[in-house]
């Protein structure tokens, strides 16, 4: 492999994980199923790689088929994850904000294992931490459940109910918009 591909296939890889994680950030914000931003992005991808089978090995400049292949499709993927999570939050229509009463129905923490670098390529467990985090009922059937901080932990009881405003995102997915108390 040449340096300059090994340079683009690393820089492209940081992109694409920047965008997933990003897409994953939207994703806590939008009330839709985790299969469907998923499905369009492989029938995206796939659509993407059938219209220039030949023609993406220029992006990547390495000779390996395989490789120009994969590098695309996971990066296609990531623009794509992203693309339709964040058209669907920053379309959201204005006009259709409205402020929905949710029921915490559920709190919990999860324990969690911090690492701390003891030289480089070693890592090893260095202590216990909580997340701390409720499950709300929206109506219309849905459940969401986030990740709050202590305060906020200790101050919500199972059962109560707090505000959420929510919009119509672009696609028509519902978008939380702000969260209220918690």
């Amino acid at each position: 492999m040449k340096k300059k591909s090994v340079v683009s296939l690393v820089l492209g890889g940081m992109a694409a994980l920047f965008l997933f994680g990003g897409g994953v950030a939207l994703y806590g914000r939008t009330m839709i199923a985790w299969y469907i931003p998923v499905c369009v992005s492989f029938i995206v991808t796939a659509i993407a790689l059938w219209l220039a089978w030949d023609r993406w090995r220029i992006i990547p400049g390495c000779h390996s088929r395989l490789i120009n292949r994969l590098s695309i499709a996971v990066a296609v993927g990531a623009v794509s994850y992203f693309g339709f999570l964040g058209l669907n939050y920053c379309g959201a229509d204005e006009a259709s904000v409205k402020e929905v009463t949710v029921t915490v129905t559920r709190k919990y923490t999860e324990q969690r294992t911090r690492y701390r670098r003891l030289r480089r390529g070693r890592m090893v467990p260095d202590g216990k931490y909580n997340t701390y985090h409720v499950s709300v009922s929206i109506p219309g059937g849905g459940v969401k459940n986030m990740e709050i901080p202590l305060g906020r932990y200790n101050r919500v009881k199972v059962g109560s109910h707090t505000s959420f405003c929510m919009r119509t995102g672009l696609f028509g997915y519902p978008v939380i918009t702000d969260t209220g108390n918690l």
